[in-house]
């Protein structure tokens, strides 16, 4: 499955992933790249379990219009 950056910003802030960790970057060769697995955990230095976590993590995330918390004001 292939996501536009735009997609795959959003699925990113609804998984609280680190923006600029190695797995977030791993996965976003993977899912907006086309790339291989193998290709880009060797490319982030990660193994291919955490690039496969990453991934599925990041196709379940449910993606809802943006609401704010009435308490906190936290964005989710």
């Amino acid at each position: 499955m292939r996501l536009t950056e735009e997609e795959f910003q959003q699925r990113l802030r609804a998984t609280r992933m680190a923006q600029n960790g190695r797995t977030a970057k791993a996965c976003r060769i993977v899912l907006v790249q086309g790339k291989s697995m193998t290709y880009a955990a060797e490319a982030e230095q990660v193994t291919n379990s955490v690039v496969t976590r990453g991934v599925k993590r990041l196709l379940s995330a449910v993606i809802t219009k943006n609401c704010m918390c009435p308490r906190c004001g936290y964005e989710f």
